[in-house]
């Protein structure tokens, strides 16, 4: 897959790069992560759900919200090595809120919506560092 053609689904930070990629008629999110740093391996061996790495605590939050009731992307694959890990998912139906923000489409019933859905996310334990537009929606 990491051959296949794809565009920037995120600006890429200092520990990671997510592609967008298509391929047989569905689309996939391919997120590369760099070597794990020691803060995140502390947070996630204390933490729920405990993971080695960054793909395997997204792997695992994704698994959880699945669990839960909520609609997230269908994990893949998961991969790590001693420099980074991978983990692979299938992008789930709709237009992206950031997406919506970004051509003005975005009304004040969406945005409560959101803003609604991130608050029960919290209230049911799902405590995520990045309830951005484009992470979450």
């Amino acid at each position: 897959m990491l051959a296949l053609p794809w565009t920037s689904a995120a600006e890429p930070n200092r520990n990671r790069s997510v592609r967008r990629v298509s391929c047989l008629g569905a689309t996939y999110f391919i997120k590369q992560f760099g070597p794990t740093q020691w803060n995140n391996r502390l947070r996630f061996q204390t933490t729920t759900p405990r993971a080695r790495d960054d793909a395997a605590r997204e792997a695992a939050v994704t698994l959880a919200l699945h669990h839960a009731g909520i609609t997230a992307p269908r994990p893949i694959l998961r991969a790590a090595n001693g420099k980074g890990s991978i983990y692979i998912c299938a992008e789930i139906a709709g237009q992206p809120l950031a997406e919506l923000l970004l051509l003005g489409k975005a009304n004040a019933a969406m945005l409560l919506t959101a803003a609604k859905f991130c608050g029960d996310l919290l209230r049911r334990g799902f405590w995520l560092p990045d309830l951005s537009a484009e992470h979450l929606f």
